[in-house]
């Protein structure tokens, strides 16, 4: 979960990161480059690569912890990773309004 919760945060934020290059370099005039992706849209498309690793990996934690809790009662199905996963996936959300609101 944990591997999973750094490979997502690193895609967001180099998807936000790479947009506000972007935006920068706009502010000080220099040219669009021409073709199919640009560097906007693939910014965008890693923050959003960023959000579905999160909930998947989530999704799978939580199953996994149920699977466990049926041999050990003790065990909680939500964990620290879980919380974590839930409060990334919100900045990962801001980032992505903040991306579509700007461009």
């Amino acid at each position: 979960m944990m591997a999973w919760l750094r490979t997502a945060i690193a895609m967001i934020t180099f998807g936000f990161t790479l947009f506000k290059a972007v935006q920068y370099a706009r502010q000080l005039g220099l040219k669009r480059t021409e073709g199919m992706l640009g560097p906007g849209s693939f910014a965008l498309i890693m923050i959003v690569l960023g959000l579905l690793a999160l909930i998947v990996a989530t999704i799978q934690h939580i199953r996994r912890a149920r699977t466990l809790r049926q041999l050990d009662a003790e065990l909680s199905v939500f964990s620290v990773g879980t919380l974590l996963a839930v409060l990334l996936a919100g900045v990962g959300v801001f980032a992505l309004i903040s991306v579509l609101a700007r461009d």
